[in-house]
């Protein structure tokens, strides 16, 4: 392979040396040439040290000394980043700013962005904007974004090995915290489950704050930390809320709400039982931060999708897409099909490379998928060839029509392969999307 493929396959590693390394050994003698996402300044500036230590280097030998020299200067300047950020926050604080912390494995995103859209017409408020969620990102945006004006800043907590979430936490010490679903996440990473659980819980542990916690966490966060300060939030009878009369549509979904002995008619033009449970933190932060249940209600009907997530596409034909391309995890999954399932349509197909990251566990998690597209989808669609057989492995266990079942490059040649069957009864789920390290 060249110097470009390497680099490119380094950047889609997110220059970590260790996954980038593990990508190599498993690709050995393939000449597959794969090109950058983005060709940005740290892209050009690798190229530029690389080039002239391939004539006489490897190409893997070459970009590790290139990494190297890059990450010497990249790391003062992200520590002084890091340093006047912090400054900056902590003179806001004192003013009065209030900072509300979320973490978890999945529906951070989700969360973070209804919420901010739920506050937003009563305080000024700032949010990570998209997925940022590292230390640099969140820097960035406190320097860039900031002001006076905020009365409240959402940060999105991302993490990838113990001590993440803690680090964090100390950066931005918030006021509150909403712990999202933990779940099975970037186990290539952490190691374990356990590891999962450690880290995401350091939300909780890291400093006595107020925590508002999904409440599937209540058999996996251990006892010990629960304490009064963590209330729990969803469909569980302890949850502080009690959800009924769940309806889903094509326009979205409504339900019956009982929260503090007060009953509410909802609706969201959202899809599926998480995301009415996504907004719940907004009751939840509303007296705390001095606003009425109803001043939060009434900002509901006009919520907007989150990008990717379950996100809906209407096309020229009726035919209903569900965009899930980015939030693809074992227990989101059930979430999305769920809602295949609820929404009307003669014709459901999902498109889907499978789960990544997922370990020594990839396939087991694969072909689990594979069942549970079989009792939901009329077809599937696998794109890529990374967890191929380990889906049809699962579909052909529930004894899935093998006509009902193709293979695709990509997404782009799933649509063309399925384009006859897009029709005014279909609903089409993109159900996560890969990146060629994976393929």
């Amino acid at each position: 392979m060249t110097l470009h493929t390497h680099l490119a396959i380094l950047q889609q590693a997110e220059y970590d040396w260790k996954r980038y390394w593990a990508w190599c050994k498993k690709h050995a003698g393939d000449q597959t040439e794969v090109q950058p996402k983005k060709k940005t300044a740290k892209y050009w500036l690798m190229l530029l040290l690389s080039i002239p230590l391939s004539v006489f280097l490897a190409p893997q030998t070459a970009l590790r000394i290139a990494l190297t020299l890059v990450l010497i200067p990249e790391t003062i300047i992200r520590g002084i980043i890091s340093v006047l950020a912090q400054l900056k926050l902590q003179a806001f604080q004192h003013r009065g700013l209030v900072i509300i912390a979320i973490a978890g494995s999945y529906a951070k995103t989700s969360t973070k962005h209804l919420l901010a859209q739920t506050l937003s017409p009563y305080l000024s408020v700032l949010a990570t904007p998209d997925s940022v969620n590292t230390s640099l990102g969140i820097a960035l945006t406190i320097l860039k974004n900031l002001k006076n004006t905020h009365r409240v800043f959402i940060v999105e907590l991302g993490a990838y090995q113990k001590g993440d979430v803690a680090q964090l936490v100390r950066f931005v010490h918030p006021n509150y915290g909403i712990l999202t679903p933990i779940g099975a996440e970037h186990l290539e990473r952490f190691g374990s489950f356990e590891n999962v659980v450690e880290t995401e819980t350091e939300l909780i542990t890291t400093l006595p704050i107020p925590v508002l916690s999904h409440d599937q966490n209540i058999t996996i966060i251990p006892e010990k930390l629960k304490t009064p300060r963590v209330s729990f939030y969803g469909f569980f009878p302890n949850s502080a809320f009690d959800i009924s009369h769940v309806r889903i549509t094509r326009s979205g979904t409504s339900c019956a709400l009982a929260v503090n002995n007060a009953n509410y008619d909802i609706f969201v033009p959202l899809f599926g039982k998480h995301n009415i449970v996504n907004i719940l933190p907004s009751f939840w932060l509303a007296e705390k931060l001095g606003l009425q249940p109803w001043d939060i209600i009434n900002t509901f009907a006009s919520l907007q999708p989150v990008l990717h997530r379950l996100q809906p596409i209407s096309t020229e034909s009726g035919m209903l897409i569900l965009d899930n391309g980015y939030n693809s995890y074992p227990d989101s999954v059930k979430e999305s099909l769920a809602v295949l399932k609820e929404i009307p349509g003669k014709t459901k197909i999902v498109i889907t490379p499978g789960f990544v990251e997922m370990g020594d566990r990839q396939a087991m998690y694969n072909e689990i998928l594979g069942g549970q597209l079989a009792e939901v989808a009329t077809v599937v669609c696998v794109t890529g060839t990374s967890n191929l057989s380990a889906i049809q492995k699962g579909l052909e266990k529930k004894k899935f029509p093998k006509k009902s079942f193709f293979t695709a490059k990509n997404e782009n040649d799933a649509v063309r392969v399925l384009s006859s069957l897009f029709k005014a009864d279909t609903v089409l789920l993109f159900e996560g999307g890969t990146p060629e390290i994976y393929q």
